[in-house]
C-alpha cells in the first residue's frame, strides 16, 4: 500500500510499488492542467484499462469489506473462514 500518492501518479509511483503496471477504469480523469491524470503512464506504456462497471463503487466495496473484517472474529483456531455473502 502507498500512501500520499499524487493525484496524477508518476513512473516513480509505480517504481516505489515495485509495480509493473497502474491500472484504471475507464472512467478516466483529468487534472487541473487539464490532461487525463494518467497520460504519463499511458505513453510509458504501463497503464491498463478496465471497463468501469455502471452503479459500482469501489470506495463502497472497500468500505464493506472493512466492515466484515472488523466483524469478524480474531482468532480462527486455525481454520480458514468461508464468506458466502450477497452484496
Amino acid at each position: 500500500i502507498l500512501y500520499d500518492v499524487p493525484y496524477s501518479p508518476e513512473i516513480a509511483t509505480l517504481e516505489r510499488a515495485r509495480a509493473d503496471f497502474c491500472i484504471h477504469g475507464d472512467d478516466m480523469p483529468v487534472n487541473s492542467q487539464g490532461f487525463c491524470a494518467y497520460d504519463e503512464m499511458r505513453n510509458a506504456g504501463r497503464l491498463r484499462i478496465i471497463k468501469r462497471t455502471e452503479g459500482v463503487s469501489t470506495t463502497d466495496l472497500i468500505g464493506r469489506l472493512l466492515t466484515l473484517s472488523r466483524n469478524q472474529p480474531s482468532d480462527l483456531g486455525g481454520a480458514s473462514p468461508t464468506m458466502g455473502l450477497r452484496m
